[in-house]
């Protein structure tokens, strides 16, 4: 499990107006709650292959009408132990808060392929089903 603060996408995710970020002992512990629900969102970092990639891409350019037939038609997210895509995500444990990146590796370093996209409430139930 990453902290908030380990993820490129950190500083959207914290100006969030339903985010709250606490820190203590000296910046080094933090807890982040979806607001509305007070439930506690977890951050992760992994790569993927590809496809996946092509797919997360696809899926935060699709309008609010259409996710739930793509959601669908996705399959879940397959975590590979490295590769060139890299997938940010924040999820409350309820379900009702999404936020996802996806990255590419290029120049040595990885570099957005989107911004930071957030779902709330049914559209991050949907969502956070392939993440």
């Amino acid at each position: 499990m990453s902290k908030l603060k380990s993820l490129e996408m950190a500083a959207a995710v914290e100006s969030n107006q339903n985010i709250a970020v606490k820190r203590s002992f000296m910046g080094l512990c933090e807890k982040v709650t979806y607001t509305p629900t007070g439930s506690a969102v977890v951050c992760k970092r992994m790569y993927c292959q590809p496809d996946d990639g092509r797919r997360i891409q696809e899926l935060v350019e699709t309008t609010p009408d259409r996710l739930a037939a793509k959601v669908k038609q996705m399959p879940k997210v397959d975590p590979v132990a490295i590769g060139n895509l890299l997938v940010e995500t924040a999820i409350s444990k309820d379900r009702r808060f999404v936020a996802v990146q996806l990255f590419k590796y290029a120049d040595f370093t990885y570099v957005p392929m989107t911004e930071p996209t957030f779902y709330e409430g049914e559209q991050a139930e949907l969502v956070s089903i392939v993440l």
